[in-house]
């Protein structure tokens, strides 16, 4: 009976500390941006960047820039540093990605080459925000 006790308190505990963990980094992350911004993997790089002790102030997230004629431009992440400005245009792709800042389009592979799947070149779509 004192072994089931036992149990159940380490579970309650365990729930607890979860909970005490989601709820204190959503805190940090609306210090930078709302939870229904930009994609999954978008916030959690901006949760990292906060916890590797980023200033919160120093961190752009899902900008819309107005381009010439009236056009715009989507950037996920942009972070200011004393040497310069950093942008990151975040992709959520698994498997081997085939590339290079030349070629217009990439490629994923997947399920050991039989599946492959082209995407837009990140480097070329950083370029175009300009």
């Amino acid at each position: 009976m004192e072994l089931i006790f036992i149990a159940c308190f380490v579970l309650v505990v365990i729930c607890f500390l979860l909970i005490y963990n989601k709820i204190r980094n959503l805190k940090l992350l609306n210090t930078v941006t709302r939870s229904d911004r930009g994609t999954k993997s978008e916030r959690d790089l901006v949760l990292r960047l906060l916890k590797m002790g980023i200033p919160s102030d120093m961190i752009f997230h899902d900008l819309y820039l107005q381009k010439h004629k009236g056009t715009f431009s989507q950037i996920d992440i942009v972070i200011l540093t004393n040497v310069g400005i950093v942008v990151f245009e975040i992709k959520d792709y698994s498997g081997w990605i085939f590339g290079n800042g030349n070629y217009a389009q990439w490629t994923q592979v997947l399920a050991y080459g039989r599946s492959k799947y082209s995407f837009y070149n990140p480097i070329m779509q950083n370029k175009k925000h300009i």
